[in-house]
This record gives structure tokens, sequence and C-alpha cells, in this order.
């Protein structure tokens, strides 16, 4: 079914979740662009995350086949997808003791592998929402939605938003759906420098809820990436090391050098656990300690992208969970370590990354968002980051 969904574009292009060849990473890089180039135009962006409440549980079974049926599914499909939501029973059990078994009238059973893609073709009808500029700034991961929108000022981005949610909210109403506002958040993205930070008002039936973006040096988390005003990621570097550093001291408590895991397969745990975790989202966020530039007379020269501090501040994870897992002196040099557990530095990692997005683009369908915005220039781009690039 999500392959259907695919080919035969029942969903959005920037609906994602349980799809192939669609992740959160992606979704992300697209949503940087999108920021980025609004930036290139003297725009100033808005974001704002809003969370569907409940999410399987909220599926009414009726509206689901109403829903796959104006969507163009067979019979068959109808006939399994009304089978496959009624009769639901459940039962509650804890501490050893079990409750009555009772049935369960609505949502989708957690745990199995079509409920995602399900709940998906139930919620669609919210990327249709809204004139085509807002239905374009409208990202999806599952339940998660990000709306951005983009003008000459932030009141007028804030004025924006509290029309589309009032909208969404209105749709979301008709169909038995709710967004937790508890979970909403809001990021302005302005590079003039005013100071300003205005707040979001949104209007609901029961009461009026004022949604207050972060300070200037605060930053708001979607899809597991810390995006900051400047979009530096500075915040976003400082949380994945502490993660990291956690799990690598998590690591260490193994590595008894009398009875302890063995260096190789500490290796593999630090791989896993420690690596993975500082490289999340580097496709989104990293973008490369140089970039290509033209000097005042046309001769290349490669600028900084001032990402030295996000750098640093990784390099010093992985470096003190290096020296956890392997048998050396705490004064080893840092080459020595990465040679000794084959391990790269943080700058081989992340630009590893950047180049398999770079491949993924060439090879992803033309309804992909991150097709459809790196055209011929932007994947030159890509690819032209050094494997290695000199301090």
């Amino acid at each position: 079914m999500a392959w259907v969904a695919i080919k035969y574009k029942v969903l959005h292009p920037q609906q994602f979740g349980a799809l192939p060849c669609r992740s959160a990473t992606d979704l992300a890089a697209t949503l940087v662009h999108d920021i980025e180039e609004a930036w290139a135009r003297g725009l100033a962006a808005s974001m704002l995350t809003l969370d569907v409440k409940g999410a399987f549980d909220a599926v009414l079974q009726g509206r689901l086949i109403q829903r796959l049926r104006s969507q163009g599914w067979p019979p068959t499909v109808l006939r399994w997808a009304s089978s496959f939501t009624q009769d639901r029973t459940a039962a509650i059990r804890l501490d050893g003791h079990q409750s009555p078994t009772f049935t369960v009238p609505a949502g989708l059973p957690q745990g199995s592998p079509v409920s995602p893609i399900l709940f998906m073709l139930y919620i669609e009808p919210i990327f249709k929402i809204g004139p085509a500029l807002a239905r374009r700034g409208r990202f999806g991961y599952a339940d998660d939605i990000c709306q951005l929108v983009v003008s000459k000022s932030l009141e007028e981005n804030t004025a924006k938003l509290q029309s589309i949610v009032t909208d969404l909210m209105a749709w979301g109403h008709r169909e038995g759906l709710t967004f937790d506002l508890a979970k909403t958040e809001l990021q302005h993205y302005d590079k003039t420098r005013k100071g300003n930070n205005p707040t979001c008002t949104i209007h609901t039936l029961e009461d009026t809820v004022e949604i207050t973006p972060p300070p200037p040096s605060g930053a708001t988390r979607w899809l597991g990436i810390w995006f900051d005003q400047k979009l530096n990621f500075k915040a976003h570097a400082r949380t994945l090391a502490g993660k990291a550093k956690q799990a690598a001291g998590g690591i260490q408590a193994l590595a008894n050098t009398v009875r302890g895991v063995k260096a190789p397969l500490l290796r593999q745990a630090t791989i896993a656990c420690v690596v993975s975790v500082l490289c999340y989202g580097a496709e989104a966020w990293w973008p490369g300690m140089k970039r290509p530039a033209q000097d005042s007379s046309g001769r290349q020269k490669p600028i900084s992208n001032r990402a030295s501090i996000q750098l640093a501040c990784l390099d010093r994870v992985l470096r003190s969970a290096l020296l956890r897992v392997l048998p050396v002196y705490k004064t080893t040099q840092t080459a020595v370590l990465h040679r000794e557990a084959a391990i790269p530095p943080m700058e081989l990692l992340l630009n590893q990354r950047r180049r398999g997005l770079a491949i993924r683009v060439h090879k992803l369908d033309t309804r992909h968002p991150l097709h459809l915005t790196a055209g011929p220039h932007a994947r030159e781009a890509f690819t032209s980051t050094p494997a290695c690039s000199g301090p």
C-alpha cells in the first residue's frame, strides 16, 4: 500500500512516514533548504509544529473506509481494511492480573505494520487544506506536522500561521481529530536582526492559546533535530554530544581490562551507540567545513562555513569514547586513537553522510521533495564536498 500510495500520487510529496525512500532526515533537509532559500530572497521564515493527538487511537473506522474509497482504492482493499478495523478487543494486564476483555470501537492496533500507512491515508486531506503556497510549506512525518511560512516580516508570518492553523483545526473538528496544543512550538528564522520575536495566538472552540517562540538563543526540536534561529545547529550538536557521552559511559562499564568485553566488540558498540548518535541528522544540518566561492578577481577561493565549534564539540565526545574502549593511555594522540579503532574523525564521518545524501538524491523518484529542490547546481554542490578538508 505504501508503494502504491507513492506511485499513484495518493499522498502529498511532503507527507512522510512508513514510506519507502522517505526518511525523517530527508524531510528535515528539505525544510532547511526552504528556510535558506527564503533567506536568499531577503524574506523571513517562521515554523509552527503540530502533533495529532491520539494518532492511531483517533482513527474512526467508518471515516477511514470513506477516505480510502474517495482516494480510489479497489473494493478488495476496502473490504480488507474494514475487516482489519472491526471486532477488535483488548484487555489490560498489570502485575500478573488481567482485566475482562472489552471491545475497542475505534483506532488502529499499535504494532501492526499496516497501521502507519492507514493512518497516513486517514490524515491525507491535511495536506490539501489552504492555498497552494501554504500547502507548499507543509511537512508531515506520521502524526508530526510542520507548517512553514515566509514573508517580509515575522508579524505577517504569525498572521498567516494563525489563519492556517484555524483551518486545520476546523477540519480536525469535523473529522474527530484534535491537535495537541501543549506540544505545539513556534520558531522564527530572520537574518535582519531586528530583535522582534512575535507570538502566535491560536483560537480553539474551548480556549485561546498563545504560542511563544523560544528566545533568540533557543531552539525548537522537530524530528529529533534542534532548529535554532540562525540555523547554525550549535544546540543540536550539544544535544547529540550529551546523548553520545551517556552512551559512551555505558560502554565503558563493559570495558574492564581483566574480565571486560574485548576491544573489537567494544568498537562495534561504539559505532552503533556513539557514532550513530553523533552523526544523526547530518544530512540536514552539516554544511561542511568550507564551501567554494569566488573572490573579486573571479578566482575560486573556499570560505569557511563557521562549523568548527559544532565539529569540535562532537570530536571531543568521540575522542573520549575511544579512550574508554581502547587499552591506551589518556594522553594518546587523537590520530592514533582513530587509527587503532579504525573509526574516522568526525569531519570525515559527517562528510560521508553528506555524500551519501548526494548519491541518494540521484536515485530518488521525481516526486520526492529532495529531488525537486536539488537541481543540477545543488547536486553538484553536494558532490563537491571534499572527503577531507584542511583546518
